[in-house]
């Protein structure tokens, strides 16, 4: 099986951690087809980004 993310797709998780830490997770044989472009980057942030700039970078690792 493969899961194919789209350029401009933007993945929002949800912050946790330890035994319900959120991941996306690809099994064995999985395969994941993801290729964005400088103008429709693939972004990987947290639930809580606004995308406009204001979770600022202290808030790196969500």
């Amino acid at each position: 099986m493969t899961l194919t993310i789209e350029p401009g797709t933007v993945i929002k998780g949800e912050v946790s951690s330890g035994a319900g830490a959120a991941a996306l997770i690809i099994t064995q044989g999985g395969k994941i087809m993801a290729e964005g472009t400088a103008d429709k980057p693939i972004i990987f942030t947290p639930e809580l980004d606004n995308l406009d700039g204001s979770l600022g970078t202290n808030r790196k690792g969500l």
